[in-house]
């Protein structure tokens, strides 16, 4: 589904836009029981050094990325910022 919606964004010709794609997304107070599942499992399989790109990321720290993304977005262009460059504040 993602890779539809990056599609459909792509086809609307906007000059910019810019696009996170964060591996899972560690929200605190979620209900979701494979939502919970899924950040164990890899909070799991990273501290035994397994999948480390795949790394949860809290929805704070995502709400950061974001907002640092959009101070630093350039006027023209297309910008994807993968989930290492997310976990690691956005940095180019």
């Amino acid at each position: 589904m993602k890779g539809t919606l990056e599609q459909a964004i792509y086809k609307l010709n906007f000059p910019s836009y810019m696009i996170l794609r964060p591996a899972i997304i560690d929200r605190p107070n979620t209900d979701r029981a494979g939502e919970k599942a899924a950040v164990g499992i890899i909070n799991f399989l990273n501290k035994i050094g397994l999948f480390r790109r795949f790394r949860a990321i809290q929805t704070k720290d995502l709400a950061k990325a974001l907002i640092t993304a959009s101070i630093d977005f350039p006027k023209t262009g297309e910008q994807l910022y993968e989930s290492k460059e997310i976990l690691n504040g956005i940095k180019r």
